[in-house]
C-alpha cells in the first residue's frame, strides 16, 4: 500500500515540474531545474568608482590649500598657488583613470568631467575672493637673482589691491615702490645697488646688517627678513707680490 502511495506522489511531483517547465521560457526553466547558483551582479564598476572618489577628494583638498590657506612657499620658489593648474589637470586625469587605462575613451564623458572640474574651480575661486576682500597683501617669496644682481619679490592678495613695498636696512627704508595686485599675485624686482650695505652675517653667523622686506596695503602690514641670501663670499682671488728690496 505504501509503495503505491510513494509512486503516486513521485508521479504527481514529476507532473508539476513538467507543467512549470512548459509554462516558463526555456532559460527560466533551466534556471529553476538547475542546482547552480548564479553570481549576483549589481552593475557597479568598483574600479572606476575608486578612481573617481580618490580623485574627487584630492581635487577638493588641492582647491582648499590653494584658495583658503596662506600662499606658502614650498620649495625653490614654488608656492601653493602654483599647484592649481597642474593639480586640476592631474586630478581630472585620475578621475577618468579607469577609462584611460583600458583605452576605452568616451569623448562626451571626458569633456563633461573637464567642464565640471573647471566649474568647481571657478566656484572655489569666487568664494575665496569674496572672503579675502578685506585681507591685505602678503609676501609670498623673496629670491636672489645672481644673473641680474637683484632680488625678485612676489606677493599674494586680492585682485586690484594697491600696495607699497619697502626694503629696510637696519630698520631704515632704503627703497620703496608702489604697485597693484594682478588677478591674485604681484611681483617686483629690486637691484642690490639700491639698498646694499654689506654682508648680513659674519663667518660665525652673527648678524651684521638686518635686511627686511615690508609691504603695506589697506591698513594691513606684512614683513619678512632675508638675511640668509644677503651674504657674499669670495671664491676666486689673485694676489700679486711686488719686490721692494
Amino acid at each position: 500500500m505504501s509503495g503505491l502511495l510513494d509512486k503516486a506522489t513521485k508521479s504527481a511531483k514529476n507532473d508539476v515540474d513538467s507543467t512549470v517547465a512548459e509554462a516558463l521560457p526555456e532559460e527560466h526553466s533551466e534556471a529553476i531545474l538547475s542546482d547552480d547558483v548564479q553570481p549576483f551582479d549589481n552593475g557597479l564598476n568598483v574600479s572606476k568608482l575608486k578612481f573617481q572618489l580618490g580623485s574627487g577628494l584630492g581635487f577638493l583638498v588641492t582647491l582648499i590649500l590653494v584658495f583658503f590657506v596662506d600662499n606658502l612657499v614650498l620649495f625653490s620658489g614654488i608656492s601653493l598657488d602654483d599647484l592649481l593648474v597642474p593639480g586640476v589637470i592631474i586630478w581630472w586625469l585620475l578621475f577618468n583613470g579607469d577609462s584611460l587605462l583600458i583605452k576605452d575613451f568616451d569623448t562626451t564623458k571626458l569633456v563633461t568631467s573637464g567642464v565640471a572640474f573647471l566649474v568647481v574651480t571657478v566656484a572655489f575661486a569666487g568664494v575665496a575672493i569674496f572672503n579675502s576682500s578685506d585681507a591685505g597683501v602678503t609676501i609670498a617669496n623673496v629670491e636672489y637673482d645672481g644673473d641680474n644682481d637683484e632680488i625678485d619679490l612676489s606677493f599674494y592678495g586680492p585682485k586690484g589691491m594697491e600696495y607699497t613695498v619697502e626694503v629696510l636696512v637696519d630698520g631704515k627704508v632704503e627703497y620703496s615702490h608702489d604697485d597693484e595686485i594682478n588677478v591674485d599675485k604681484g611681483s617686483h624686482s629690486v637691484s642690490l645697488d639700491d639698498f646694499w650695505k654689506g654682508n648680513a652675517e659674519n663667518m660665525k653667523g652673527d648678524t651684521l646688517v638686518e635686511y627686511e622686506i615690508r609691504v603695506t596695503s589697506d591698513g594691513d602690514e606684512s614683513s619678512i627678513t632675508f638675511n640668509t641670501i644677503m651674504n657674499r663670499e669670495i671664491d676666486t682671488a689673485f694676489i700679486r707680490i711686488t719686490e721692494i728690496y
